[in-house]
Formats: C-alpha cells, sequence, structure tokens
C-alpha cells in the first residue's frame, strides 16, 4: 500500500486496459472500499452493481451518447446507485462511493476512470438511467445511477501530478 499522498499523486484516469483478468480478492477488496465509504448520518443510501459479464459491459458502454465508449475495454465496471427515497445528499454519498472505487483500484495497481451518468443520455432519447435500468433490471425508480467505474489491469501509464503542474491558483487561504 502506498501513502495517501502518493496514490493521490499517482492516481490517473485509465481509458485502455489490458485482457488480464481481475482476480476474485481485488473485487473483493473493491466491494470492501465502497460499503466502507461513508454517507450522511451513515444511511448507506448508495447500492452497487459489479458487472463482468463482456457483453452486459459492452451493454453499457453504449447507455449514453458520448463519453463510454472506452467502457467496453474494461473487466469490470462498476455501476453506482444514489437512493433518491433514503436521503436528499444521495448523489454526495453515491459521488464519494465513487471516489472511494477510484482510490482503492489505484492501491490495486489497477486502472479506472469514472464516466458521468446522471443526467446523461442520448439527445431526444433514452436516459442513461433508462438504459442502465432496462439493461440491470433496477428495481426502482428511486434508485438513480450516478457513475459507472470502468477498471482493469491499465495499458497505458501516465505520469503522477507534480506539483508545478497543480492549479494552485483554485485555493485560497481564509478568503476570496
Amino acid at each position: 500500500m502506498n501513502s495517501l499522498a502518493q496514490l493521490i499523486s499517482e492516481r490517473r484516469s485509465c481509458r485502455k486496459f489490458t485482457d488480464e483478468p481481475i482476480s476474485a480478492e481485488d473485487i473483493l477488496q473493491l466491494k470492501r472500499a465502497a460499503l466502507s465509504s461513508p454517507t450522511s448520518h451513515n444511511c448507506k443510501s448508495w447500492e452497487f452493481v459489479f458487472v463482468q459479464d463482456k457483453e452486459t459491459i459492452a451493454a453499457l458502454a453504449k447507455c449514453k451518447q458520448v463519453g463510454a465508449a472506452f467502457v467496453s475495454g474494461a473487466k469490470l465496471c462498476v455501476v453506482v446507485f444514489g437512493n433518491k427515497a433514503i436521503t436528499d445528499i444521495w448523489l454526495e454519498d453515491a459521488s464519494i462511493a465513487s471516489s472511494f472505487l477510484l482510490l482503492q483500484a489505484a492501491d490495486l495497481g489497477l486502472g479506472a476512470t469514472w464516466v458521468q451518468l446522471r443526467a446523461r443520455g442520448f439527445e431526444g432519447g433514452p436516459t442513461a438511467k433508462e438504459n442502465v435500468a432496462k439493461l440491470l433490471g433496477t428495481p426502482s425508480d428511486d434508485l438513480e445511477p450516478v457513475s459507472i467505474i470502468a477498471i482493469g489491469h491499465p495499458a497505458e501509464s501516465h505520469r503522477p501530478y507534480s506539483d508545478d503542474r497543480l492549479p494552485w491558483d483554485k485555493v485560497r487561504d481564509e478568503k476570496f
């Protein structure tokens, strides 16, 4: 395990994956990370669908008009849902869980990228929510798909962020 600071610095989005499968142990660790993510008042307003089936992954890659095609190369996709019936903070809870999955994947040496689902779809056509619900059999309209976390062994590498490349002008001390 890397230090958290090193992990954050080195974690980069990965959109190209090898054919190497993800071990059952790594998948279990990803599930633990998702289920350990904090939620408002510990309400656990998120739910997760771990998808390894190639055909289902290929269909997820087509759930919205743009920005998801690369998902077809992932060995694992985690669809992260927020439950609107549990809390009005469902989006934040699911977003935090998505971030935990990204960091856990990086810690395991896996590549991963967040694919935005909420408020996405096809212009004049079905929403990503409708497509995902049909594909995965979402049992309730209260479950809103927030993201797909596409995961696999990276087929490319990126340099870590260095301090000189960080947008320091976006951080202020005390006041604007």
